[in-house]
């Protein structure tokens, strides 16, 4: 048989006129379907199972209607709409949702159009696999002056990553949204940020940092327990007991001190602007070395820094004088520390600073961030509260700083 018998076969239609009985030929499916339908045609019993079987056979060119439907929802997670923060399990970054619809297709600004099954719900601090996402400087300048990130927020919803089941994590202290505000704007004008600096120096920058706002706030436990974190040396977080400066081997004794004390690790020497911005920081903070360090953390953790945000924070874990998720009580914390460092500032001794603080029930905190403020009066300010603890019972001196700072 020829090709074009084959071709003209392969393409001829056919249907019995009901009239005539005959067997009637048609030059397409679609004339002989419409005869069909007019009733003028009854379509032949071959014709009928063909039609059958073509049905029946798979179109690899047509998705059918009658095809599988995926058991995975395409729809767009609720905490994962839009302006929320997700974090892409992929390309392992951050980015804020611009567009979600119904087919399964999420729009970041990180990425763009991505798969919504690839993105997670992002709060580093609940899921640590996290912690070492990559935050583009726009996204997180956005993210911070929208507030769009409440890591803090209940999560109503079951849309939570499956992949890497973890333990409960503490839950870490949001901080002082102000100081927060501060101490990034800060850190950015003093050019410490991972542009700049890179990651590794940048991180030691800030972790400097945050030792200068401690040691500045007077919380110097605390900023000795953060380098022996830092250093992997507890011993580090014990006081070293200083020589007198009359000891015959002072140098020997003060050297040995930075070689095995937090004095001498390289996270208690901030220099230049470093330490500048700790001090900065501090003194934001009204000289509250919790939001300092906390403020310190939110700016380590707005450019992807979690680990070295939560070493900052967890030495506060522990701490007795913590409470209401981590606010502080400043009435708790008169100690001999403060006592000891305006002693230091005003020449006088610490019992003497001590006893005066204590029978005026003055607010040492506020009195040893009054002597600390720079200014052309710093001298006199600090000779007339040592006048008013040691002169005469009762002096005018000692009257104007009772009434300034008694509790």
């Amino acid at each position: 048989m020829k090709l074009k018998n084959l071709l003209l076969e392969a393409e001829t239609f056919t249907a019995t006129n009901k009239a005539t009985g005959k067997t009637a030929v048609f030059k397409s499916k679609d004339s002989r379907d419409a005869a069909v339908k007019s009733g003028t045609h009854a379509e032949i019993e071959k014709d009928k199972d063909a039609t059958k079987a073509s049905k029946s056979k798979v179109n690899i060119f047509n998705k059918s209607s009658e095809e599988p439907k995926s058991t995975t929802s395409t729809s767009t997670p609720s905490n994962m709409g839009v302006d929320k923060v997700v974090y892409n399990t992929r390309t392992k970054t951050v980015g804020i949702v611009r567009m979600a619809d119904e087919r399964g297709e999420t729009k970041t600004d990180a990425d763009g159009n991505v798969n919504t099954s690839e993105l997670e719900p992002y709060n580093p601090m609940k899921y640590p696999h996290q912690k070492d996402a990559k935050v583009a400087p726009s996204t997180s300048k956005e993210i911070e002056t929208r507030s769009l990130w409440t890591p803090f927020a209940q999560d109503k919803t079951n849309d939570e990553p499956k992949s890497e089941p973890t333990t409960p994590q503490p839950k870490k202290r949001p901080g002082n949204p102000q100081v927060n505000k501060e101490a990034k704007k800060k850190a950015e004008q003093y050019g410490i940020t991972p542009q700049k600096l890179g990651n590794e120096k940048y991180k030691e920058a800030m972790l400097q940092a945050a030792v200068s706002a401690l040691t500045d706030s007077n919380y110097h436990s605390e900023a000795r327990e953060l380098v022996a974190k830092l250093e992997g040396r507890p011993e580090f977080a014990k006081r070293p007991e200083y020589p007198s400066i009359k000891d015959p081997k002072f140098k020997e004794k003060m050297a040995d001190i930075r070689k095995n004390s937090a004095d001498g690790s390289i996270y208690m020497n901030g220099t230049g602007d470093v330490d500048d911005y700790g001090t900065d920081v501090s003194q934001a903070s009204g000289w509250d070395g919790v939001q300092a360090a906390d403020a310190i953390a939110f700016t380590l953790r707005m450019n992807g820094f979690h680990k070295e945000a939560d070493t900052i924070q967890s030495i506060f874990d522990d701490k007795p004088y913590m409470k209401n998720e981590g606010r502080i009580s400043l009435s708790k914390l008169v100690n001999e520390s403060e006592a000891q460092e305006i002693a230091n500032l005003t020449g006088l001794r610490v019992p003497a600073v001590e006893k005066f603080i204590n029978d005026n029930d003055i607010h040492a905190r506020k009195l040893l961030a009054y002597l600390k403020i720079k200014g052309p009066k710093t001298l006199s300010n600090r000779m007339d509260i040592s006048t008013a603890i040691v002169g005469k019972p009762n002096n005018k001196f000692a009257q104007g700083i009772i009434k300034a700072f008694k509790k």
